[in-house]
């Protein structure tokens, strides 16, 4: 059997955005509340763990669905740093080119990296195990993907358990290595319901926000949040509810938004698809961001800069009402 292999669920070219001049960053452990001085290659990864045993057996290859993500990761790294190039030079209100294919191309990543995380792949085999007999119907599969909730309280962190579990939910942990990538890998392969996803992201509103404050955005391993669109924030909402738009930091300066469409809400702003925001960040704006990734993260939140003060504000925050609308 041959060496395991670090395999990254955060890919390191859109980590590497948020490194220092000597190509390191801070990361924060939101559950041991430690900071520790890391780089790209050391978080957002585990050993193995997209690796296809059945496929080994079967004398195919076991990092097949490894290489499909480096091939997307390749193309997404050149259009997004060509993006970033652009938007740094564009005054308010610009619009960038995006040609369909390249946002085809965003849409699946951004869909992707929804699924393809260690949070992810905790909550997917719980709700598996949660199934009668442990098997659940295509119809079932895809209503529970629909409704998908980053805080189900049976699976999150990565391997712990938080909230109320029951014993069918704690009985996730006792899937084997290979039980838990073979669900998983059964999701993401899932390609009806990936693309139905990526759609959704595709005929979004496209805006990106520019952050000048010296306040940097954060990112985390679960890099893609969610909010809605009545103010709601920091609740469980579904990838595919009515008004729920998603919120990716491209880098420390960047965030893209990808706005519902078809909620009256954000058809008013339309006329700025694919524009820089007209609106000046202000350091409140960057912090609401950087709530999301203190949220949304499982364990890990990353940033350029040793400073971590708001994110321990705000963890202190969640399960309260101190958000809560009023």
């Amino acid at each position: 059997m041959g060496a395991a292999k670090l395999h990254h669920y955060v890919p390191q070219f859109y980590l590497r955005r948020f490194a220092n001049e000597k190509g390191d960053f801070w990361a924060w452990d939101k559950i041991n509340d430690k900071l520790f001085r890391t780089t790209p290659k050391s978080v957002g990864a585990e050993s193995d763990f997209y690796k296809l045993h059945e496929f080994a057996d079967l004398g195919r290859d076991p990092l097949t669905i490894e290489k499909q993500f480096a091939d997307l990761e390749s193309q997404v790294s050149l259009i997004t740093d060509q993006w970033l190039r652009w938007l740094g030079e564009l005054s308010r209100g610009d619009r960038i080119e995006i040609p369909r294919p390249n946002r085809e191309i965003i849409s699946l990543y951004v869909a992707l990296q929804i699924f393809r995380t260690a949070d992810a792949k905790d909550i997917i085999c719980t709700i598996e195990r949660l199934a009668p007999n442990g098997k659940l119907s295509d119809e079932d599969r895809r209503l529970l993907q629909a409704v998908y909730l980053w805080e189900l309280d049976l699976a999150k962190p990565s391997g712990k358990r938080i909230g109320n579990a029951t014993e069918k939910g704690s009985s996730m942990l006792r899937l084997s290595d290979r039980d838990k990538t073979r669900i998983h890998t059964q999701w993401l392969w899932d390609l009806d319901f990936i693309h139905t996803v990526a759609k959704r992201i595709e005929e979004s509103i496209w805006i990106f926000g520019r952050n000048l404050t010296g306040c940097p955005f954060f990112t985390s391993d679960n890099p893609v949040a969610f909010e809605t669109s009545d103010n709601r924030r920091w609740v469980k909402v579904g990838v595919l509810a009515e008004g729920t738009y998603a919120v990716f930091p491209l880098s420390p300066q960047i965030v893209m938004y990808c706005h519902d469409g078809h909620d009256s809400v954000w058809r008013k702003v339309a006329k700025y698809n694919d524009c820089l925001s007209p609106v000046d960040f202000n350091v409140p704006m960057v912090e609401h961001e950087n709530a999301g990734q203190v949220f949304n993260a499982g364990r890990f939140v990353i940033s350029p800069v040793n400073d971590f003060k708001f994110a321990r504000e705000f963890a202190q925050t969640i399960g309260t009402d101190t958000y809560a609308p009023q």
